[in-house]
Formats: structure tokens, sequence, C-alpha cells
């Protein structure tokens, strides 16, 4: 659905040197850099290739983080950053190498959703996924419908909207695709 380690791999390395400055940013300070700080070229390429996300002159986004509102985020070393959806907030541990905690909120009851080191048992947190094609821009399409559910009642609840096009996985398997 959204084929962006492809995607990067085929970009020149200084291009996915700038992609890692942008992310490693993002994690240590909870923020994107200034967009004059990243080659242009290799912001462009970037952008082109639905890395990074730049709306009205600044960095707004590089999967999995994001400055934009989301009921996503994950704590790092005392800095919370915003991530698009779900699957990001649960891929930043894994992927950095780094003891991350989880914050966001059920899709149906908002109830809060907290997970570090096993605060909440796998099965009282599912992932929810709804299946769609992303629009030009994954964060404001395909990432909005990739949810936390609190209990297998919100995530009943959440699939019989598009039963055909929505999932719910256990917090492990979330943990894989992310």
């Amino acid at each position: 659905m959204f084929p962006l380690g492809d995607r990067l791999a085929a970009l020149p390395e200084a291009t996915r040197r700038s992609h890692r400055t942008i992310l490693d940013t993002y994690l240590a300070t909870g923020k994107p850099p200034d967009l004059g700080s990243i080659d242009a070229a290799h912001l462009a390429a970037l952008v082109g290739c639905d890395a990074v996300v730049v709306e009205e002159g600044a960095i707004v986004g590089a999967y999995p983080f994001t400055s934009g509102a989301t009921s996503h985020a994950v704590e790092v070393d005392e800095t919370i950053v915003g991530c698009m959806c779900s699957l990001d907030a649960l891929a930043v541990g894994p992927v950095f190498g780094v003891e991350a905690v989880v914050y966001s909120m059920c899709a149906v009851t908002g109830a809060p959703i907290r997970i570090a080191d096993g605060a909440q048992a796998a099965d009282e947190v599912l992932v929810g996924i709804h299946f769609q094609a992303p629009e030009s821009c994954a964060a404001s399409s395909l990432c909005r419908e990739m949810v936390f559910l609190a209990g297998r009642e919100a995530a009943s609840e959440w699939r019989g909207v598009d039963p055909g096009a929505r999932e719910g996985y256990g917090l492990l398997d979330g943990i894989e695709v992310g």
C-alpha cells in the first residue's frame, strides 16, 4: 500500500542522509529541522517520493514523525514527538533502537492509550487499519485511517463501519506491520 522503503532505497545516498538528518532531528527535539538546513534538491526528492511532507514553507512530517495534529505521539528520552498513525508510533522503538512510550487514544471511545513495557496488555489495545490506496500524500489520507482501539468491543464497532476494508490486529502484529 505504501512502499516507502523501496522509494527511499532508490534515492541517492546523500539524499537518504538528508532524510536521516530530518528523522534524527525530530527524534532528538520533537521538531523538524528548519527547511533551509536541508539541501533543496534532496528535500525535493524526499517530498516527491512522499517521505517528507512540506507545507507553507516548513517541514511538517517525515514518516513516522509529524508536527501536525494527530492523536499519536511517542516519548523518547523525555522528548515527545507526534506520529502520523498508530503503526508509525509503534515502529519508533524498533526502527530507531530506542525505548519509546506510545501515547494515543481509542478512535472509538476516546479512552487514553499508553503503551510501554507491557503497561497495557496486548489484548487490551488493538491496531485498526482501514485498507485503502493512499491519495497524493499518505500523511493526509492513509495515515488518518490507522488507529488504536481500546479492546475488542471498540474494534468491532470500528470495523462495522466498513467491514470489507477495516481490520483489527493485536499489538504485536501491529508492531510487526509498523
